[in-house]
């Protein structure tokens, strides 16, 4: 007999932190992670204006997987502020049950590069201190429709790009 319930509570977990770069379009990358994928993304959301639902709750096991930081610095928000509300970002979902967090580069844009360079850099630093895995796909404005969000093929090989990556970490 087949049981949807017990093949639900058995299946990874995956938590996606992010903004229109992850947000769910109908060909957003984390669709292509073979498990439950449940997406906190928002269009236009930046780390500053983040808030984790109060009703988030994670199973045992369940992966983080935060890409944030393009908004913010083409926004023109602060490094160090940013460096800070990641930190925290990281902080509240390992309190609430994930334990393994992937923290994703931002795109290599030929608009607000530098900027941007000085997110990624921040979001080098915070995966380090806070011991997450930093994960860098090397795409940038070629592999996009606009000059910052890919196509749906765009998003397919990101996708698998992550999820091998997820598996090396893994060691499967």
């Amino acid at each position: 007999m087949f049981n949807a319930l017990a093949l639900a509570a058995a299946a990874q977990h995956y938590y996606i932190f992010g903004d229109s770069l992850s947000s769910p379009t109908g060909c957003e990358w984390p669709i292509q992670l073979k498990g439950a994928v449940h997406n906190y993304s928002q269009a236009a959301l930046t780390l500053k204006d983040f808030d984790l639902p109060h009703h988030f709750y994670s199973r045992e096991g369940g992966i983080g997987i935060i890409y944030l930081g393009t908004n913010d610095a083409v926004k023109g928000y602060r490094a160090d502020n940013f460096k800070q509300r990641l930190q925290e970002l990281v902080s509240r979902i390992r309190f609430r049950g994930i334990v393994q967090v992937y923290i994703i580069g931002q795109p290599y844009l030929e608009i607000f590069t530098a900027e941007i360079d000085i997110f990624r850099e921040a979001t080098i630093e915070v995966a380090e201190e806070v011991g997450a895995v930093y994960l860098d796909p090397l795409w940038g404005t070629a592999s996009t429709t606009d000059g910052v969000h890919p196509g749906c093929l765009g998003n397919v090989y990101l996708g698998a790009w992550i999820a091998q990556q997820l598996q090396l970490e893994s060691g499967e």
